[in-house]
């Protein structure tokens, strides 16, 4: 009583072929904005990851968050992606096979200085150093979040980030 504990469940071993995911939200706090039958999605979101497990487990969270979202399994499908998308937000994994966040935000940053406007990105990363943060942000990233993702602190960073920006 009074107590609190935490631990680390290791999903990598957690899901064979052909399982589903159960996650109970309950304790994410996710309600603040609940998503029902007949209300329509607030922010469109790009979810660049290579990982299943882990789009699989941000993809929940978007969608009991109520967001719209569509998935990138690499950089290159996430700058594809973008160019025939019109989202509000990229949520872009550093390391990725192919093309990383890094290249993939540069060519999003660049394809935007010929057509105009701005997509706000937010790097995820298991580099968690402040150094990794910085170059992040030095890259053309708007935000950074560090793995593994708190679910709360990510929700809270996508609606105060769509909510200050006009696409």
């Amino acid at each position: 009583m009074g107590s609190t504990f935490t631990f680390t469940i290791p999903f990598e071993n957690a899901l064979m072929e052909g399982e589903t995911l159960s996650i109970p939200l309950a304790p994410l706090h996710l309600t603040s904005h609940p998503a029902s039958s007949g209300q329509k999605a607030k922010g469109r979101i790009l979810l660049a990851e290579d990982d299943p497990i882990t789009r699989r487990i941000i993809g929940i969270m978007l969608k009991h968050a109520n967001f719209d979202h569509e998935i990138a399994e690499n950089g290159l499908r996430a700058v594809e992606m973008w160019e025939k998308g019109n989202y509000d937000l990229v949520l872009m994994d550093v390391q990725m096979p192919g093309q990383d966040g890094f290249a993939a935000t540069g060519a999003i940053r660049k394809l935007e200085q010929d057509r105009g406007g701005h997509t706000l990105i937010v790097a995820m990363t298991a580099h968690a150093f402040p150094e990794d943060e910085k170059r992040c942000l030095a890259s053309g990233m708007d935000a950074y979040i560090p793995k593994p993702i708190d679910l709360q602190k990510c929700i809270a960073m996508i609606r105060e980030l769509i909510g200050d920006h006009d696409p």
